[in-house]
């Protein structure tokens, strides 16, 4: 699974088209759905929505799959074009906490 309780995410996939892009935080896994591991995961305000039922609704809490969402969360890693060319002499470097 790509995702993990906390993580904030953006909707690459939806039953309904109008969420796709939004961003969501991602709360507790779900039982599996139709399309494997699910997760409950929270947005700002409400949103169109598909019940398994196939029931039309808005809501803040929804489940959704685990493969139409996208984790956002900082990289440790060191850009692979930096590595290569190295940082410009003005450039700093943020500190980590």
């Amino acid at each position: 699974m790509k995702c993990r309780p906390g993580d904030i995410a953006q909707v690459l996939r939806s039953s309904h088209n109008q969420s796709i892009g939004l961003y969501c935080q991602v709360r507790h896994r779900a039982d599996a759905g139709e399309f494997g591991p699910e997760w409950i995961v929270e947005f700002p305000h409400e949103v169109p929505a598909i019940s398994r039922r196939g029931t039309e609704l808005r809501c803040t809490l929804c489940a959704m799959p685990d493969a139409w969402l996208l984790p956002l969360r900082p990289s440790d890693d060191v850009d692979e074009i930096l590595r290569i060319v190295g940082l410009p002499k003005d450039a700093f470097t943020p500190l980590r906490v």
